[in-house]
């Protein structure tokens, strides 16, 4: 009994960490119904009822000014929600950061993963400069056609 209740702790924990695959942009920005690039503004806690294991789940509600939109968006500032952490796939906004932002439409309203093409726009580390350059220069041609 001891061990089965030790395989299915470790069955899920993995289930609900978060794993993510790469992405195409092009596909990215077609699949996804709002595409914009808008600045972080507030950020609240809220609970929000699920259906599964948890009844409720706490989540971040990050508000944003809308600097310019590619699709989908048509208000000066928008509410999005994501997971509280990155491990369960949240996203990890910061305070008067502008960012191009994914999104796609929920019960709650917009929601971000950190698994899609949302990034900051002006972070310059190693590891992040190509997906943020390959981000930003795909939405640049946007802008131009």
């Amino acid at each position: 009994m001891k061990t089965l209740a030790i395989l299915f702790s470790l069955i899920s924990f993995q289930s609900i960490a978060c794993s993510c695959m790469g992405y195409d942009i092009q596909e990215a920005f077609d699949e996804y119904p709002v595409v914009f690039v808008g600045t972080f503004e507030t950020i609240e806690t809220i609970k929000l009822k699920e259906e599964g294991w948890f009844s409720y789940s706490t989540m971040k509600a990050v508000t944003l000014v809308v600097e310019h939109s590619f699709k989908g968006m048509t208000a000066e500032r928008v509410k999005i929600t994501t997971r509280m952490d990155s491990a369960a796939c949240g996203f990890p906004f910061v305070e008067q950061v502008k960012y191009a932002v994914f999104a796609f439409p929920d019960e709650n309203g917009l929601h971000v993963g950190s698994c899609g093409p949302t990034i900051h726009m002006e972070k310059r580390e190693e590891y992040y400069e190509d997906d943020r350059l390959n981000v930003t220069n795909f939405l640049s041609n946007q802008i131009s056609t």
